[in-house]
Order: structure tokens, then sequence, then C-alpha cells
């Protein structure tokens, strides 16, 4: 089985090196990481995959820049919406992943778009951190949430 961390985000100029990220992943048992604004690598026996991390943009704006990013081989993560946003994105060609279930609102994923995310093998991220960090309402929030999935 393959492991893959698809959250990572590089700061160059610090401390946070693709390259000590990939030694990092390695030492902690991942397989290949996700870079958003990277070119495909392999260091350090880490794969390192291009990532597009999209938020706050209308799903016109998704679709236009899923289009630009064919064939580059990037993983495609967007942040939810509204509902029909959400039905949108996860009916387009080309989204990997879904995520920010907890932060969303009530109505902003229901069946309709677990079923169309489904078709299109298009992954809904369950963040867990709200459950370990979160205290008081927030927390409530997403165990709720995640309740109604």
């Amino acid at each position: 089985m393959k492991i893959t961390d698809a959250c990572v985000y590089p700061y160059p100029a610090g401390d946070s090196s693709i390259r000590r990220l990939a030694l990092e992943a390695r030492s902690c048992g991942y397989d290949s990481i996700v870079v958003p604004e990277t070119s495909a690598a392999g260091i350090c026996g880490v794969t390192v995959i291009p990532g597009t991390f999209l938020a706050g943009i209308p799903a016109k704006d998704v679709q236009n820049r899923i289009k630009k990013s064919r064939g580059s081989g990037a993983v495609v993560s967007v942040q939810m919406g509204d509902n029909g946003f959400n039905r949108a994105v996860a009916g387009t060609n080309g989204v990997h992943i879904i995520r920010g279930i907890g932060a969303a609102d009530k109505r902003a994923f229901d069946h309709v778009v677990a079923r169309i995310a489904a078709e299109n093998i298009t992954a809904i991220d369950i963040d867990l951190s709200p459950l370990i960090s979160g205290r008081g309402h927030p927390r409530q929030k997403a165990i709720h949430r995640y309740l109604d999935l």
C-alpha cells in the first residue's frame, strides 16, 4: 500500500524546503508527498507529486484552472463551498479531492454530492484535526458533520 501526504506546503526561504519535507516524510513512512506549484521529482526515495489547491473561487474558474493543468499530472484539490458549487465541482473531471467538509455548511454536502463524487472517483477529505485539537462549538460542529456522513 502506498502512503501519501496530500497537503505539504514548503517554505523554501525558511527551513521547510521540499528536500527537507521529503526526508521527514520518508522518516514518517510516507512513499510520496503532494506539493503545490512544483514539478514531479524523486527526492530521497520519496516521490514528489505536483499539486493544485483551489479555494475561494467560483466553479467556472475551477473548471478553467483544471483545463490549464491537464496533462501535468497534478493532483487537484478544491475547498468546499455551497451545495451548488460542490455538485458542480464533484462532477468536474480532473478534480481529485474535495476538502473542508468539517467547516462547510450543513446543507453543503448531501447524498447527491456524495453520489456524484463516487461516480467520478473524487475523494472527500475528512480532516481529523478539528476533532483532535478543536474545543467547544467548532469541535461539536465537526462531530455532527461527520456523523451526517
